[in-house]
């Protein structure tokens, strides 16, 4: 947005120059700022003020301090949009490179909105391990971007990726024209060791559909089975009565291993919002693929922590998170403090 209100403030003629974010590929004609990492016209250089009313919040360069040439650098890798990838000294990722981790033999499966394969750091894309939904649709770029900071090639064409030599494969599970089901989770584990998942459920639904009491209370008398206590409660209906929902969470304690299946759905019989517990399938296709991914020794599974702290957003309540270490953005770098976009839970590895 921000870029947006300084292009119209400049005029299109003179906007081409805040295209790059390189000093290398900074063009003739422009001039460039290594401190903030701007590029502008050579005949209109902007001034701090200037930048900060269109809208820019965190500019330390003034007219003066642009220069036509460029600072000498000695980046561990060739790609030119390094310059702009901060956090990945952050991390101290040239350090995992120096120590020979590039990703070389692994590979990621990004499950996401699809992956643009015509993106030159990102044209490794093994179509052979992809499902056959790989590519985006329409213009939201998720999947892209993901594939990117994970393990976009480094040859000098644009930014790298973190495990830049890894592999990489994509399911589009999401969109118009997305894979249907849950195998996308897993899919062809014995070539991709890890699933990346950078996505969340958030929408109020309910998934289960029964209209009958779905517990076969094999062991116990009717004073400990719902089916009983609930007579007359509506399943399909998302709201059992207080009673009845007592008696299912008493139940499930109990007696869960003569009665799994229906104990792992129990939050979506009376949960009216979020996804507490994860379906049977989803489970069992976790599950496959922990034990029988990677020629055995298990795939790695990744999943987004969430970014609504502001909301309430807590992992311990979200199925596809519990139980699998996720990463998150949770605080901010100078005071570690959670930040509006980060999360919390326990399964959580803070950066």
């Amino acid at each position: 947005m921000r870029a947006a209100v300084f292009i119209l403030l400049l005029g299109a003629a003179e906007a081409g120059c805040y295209d790059y974010m390189a000093c290398s590929e900074c063009p003739s004609g422009c001039v460039w700022c290594a401190a903030d990492l701007i590029c502008a016209p050579e005949n209109n250089v902007p001034t701090r003020s200037s930048l900060l009313l269109s809208g820019y919040t965190a500019i330390t360069c003034d007219a003066v301090d642009y220069s036509d040439t460029c600072p000498d650098r000695d980046d561990p890798v060739s790609d030119p949009y390094y310059e702009a990838q901060w956090y990945l000294e952050a991390i101290r990722a040239p350090e995992a490179w120096a120590a020979g981790y590039t990703g070389d033999g692994v590979q990621i499966l990004v499950n996401d909105n699809g992956v643009d394969n015509n993106h030159p750091d990102l044209s490794k894309l093994d179509t052979s391990a992809s499902c056959n939904k790989y590519a985006p649709h329409g213009n939201d770029a998720h999947g892209t971007a993901c594939a990117s900071l994970a393990l976009a090639s480094s040859n000098s064409e644009a930014g790298v990726g973190v495990a830049y030599d890894a592999g990489l494969a994509s399911c589009t599970m999401m969109g118009d024209d997305a894979v249907t089901g849950l195998s996308f989770l897993t899919y062809n584990y014995d070539k991709n060791d890890i699933s990346s998942n950078s996505w969340g459920i958030d929408q109020c639904d309910y998934i289960d559909s029964s209209t009958s009491c779905p517990f076969d209370c094999p062991n116990v008398g009717s004073n400990w089975c719902p089916c009983a206590a609930c007579d007359g409660d509506d399943w399909s209906s998302g709201d059992l009565s207080t009673g009845c929902e007592n008696t299912v969470v008493d139940y499930c304690y109990y007696f869960y291993e003569d009665d799994t299946e229906p104990c792992l759905e129990l939050d979506h019989y009376f949960v009216q919002c979020g996804f507490g517990q994860l379906s049977t399938t989803a489970d069992d296709v976790l599950e496959d693929g922990v034990k029988n991914g990677r020629d055995g020794k298990g795939m790695v599974l990744v999943f987004a922590a969430g970014n609504e702290f502001r909301k309430g957003d807590d992992v311990n309540y979200e199925g596809y998170d519990l139980g699998v270490p996720r990463c998150c953005g949770a605080s901010t770098p100078s005071t570690r403090v959670v930040s509006r976009r980060g999360c919390r839970g326990w399964s959580l590895f803070r950066f």
